[in-house]
């Protein structure tokens, strides 16, 4: 299979992959006061232009020429990178706006994934 066939493979996947952390996010930010709706707003438009991008992207890479790969895969890696980053972001902020019994805890954005661990009580 060619290199590029890969890539497209891989950034499926993971495109995949971040469409359904997308939702968890979302949901989780209408589960929060209107406030904090206000202050997450961006974070969310953020990361759906991001996402959109980043997919708009990743169906260039079946159409480009191999004279013309190098700079589309460049430009796929860099909308790749502008989502995760946005993602963190709306993970930080949603982090600040937690409820504190919420009976688990967001850790981290690590490779694509968010972590959720059980707290414990008393915690």
């Amino acid at each position: 299979m060619e290199n590029r066939e890969l890539y497209q493979k891989k950034y499926e996947a993971q495109l995949k992959e971040w469409g359904a952390k997308m939702d968890k996010i979302h949901a989780r930010a209408r589960n929060t006061a209107a406030q904090a709706q206000i202050d997450l707003k961006p974070h969310l438009e953020s990361v759906k232009t991001n996402f959109e991008t980043a997919k708009s992207k990743l169906g260039h890479i079946a159409k480009v020429t191999d004279d013309a790969w190098g700079s589309v895969r460049q430009d796929a890696h860099t909308a790749w990178h502008e989502l995760k980053s946005s993602v963190e972001g709306a993970f930080a902020a949603i982090k600040t706006h937690q409820k504190p019994d919420a009976g688990t805890k967001l850790t981290s954005v690590t490779r694509g994934a968010i972590r959720v661990r059980p707290t414990r009580p008393g915690r």
